[in-house]
């Protein structure tokens, strides 16, 4: 079993590395979810409680690690990336403007200011 162990890299001293790329995914899929179900569908009660639902999911992620600045830009950069590729597709589309724009200033900035700082391993 240790063979298959270190075949995959599981390495039971970095289980906090697992734990933050889990919690992050899940994050980025939420935040994902909600900016699409809260700005690009038109407005109904059900897919706007979903969109509440998901950032509150993505915030219940963001908050449960230790590393929560990590997760944060995590997720904003996810979601800059996946703007950036709407504005590619639908460039004249004002909202995906909106959404690309002020994420990949935000994520500039957060890498910028705590790029350097180290990971907290609990």
């Amino acid at each position: 079993m240790n063979w298959l162990k270190g075949t995959f890299g599981y390495d039971e001293r970095r289980l906090w590395w697992y734990r933050d790329l889990a919690l992050g995914t899940v994050a980025s899929i939420a935040a994902l979810w909600s900016f699409a179900e809260l700005l690009f569908v038109p407005y109904d009660r059900f897919d706007f409680r979903i969109g509440l639902i998901c950032i509150l999911v993505a915030v219940a992620c963001c908050v449960i690690s230790p590393n929560r600045l990590v997760l944060f830009s995590m997720v904003v950069a996810v979601v800059a990336l996946r703007g950036w590729s709407v504005v590619a597709q639908f460039p004249r589309e004002i909202r995906s403007w909106m959404v690309a724009v002020p994420a990949t200033i935000l994520t500039v900035v957060l890498f910028r200011a705590f790029g350097n700082q180290f990971m907290r391993h609990r």
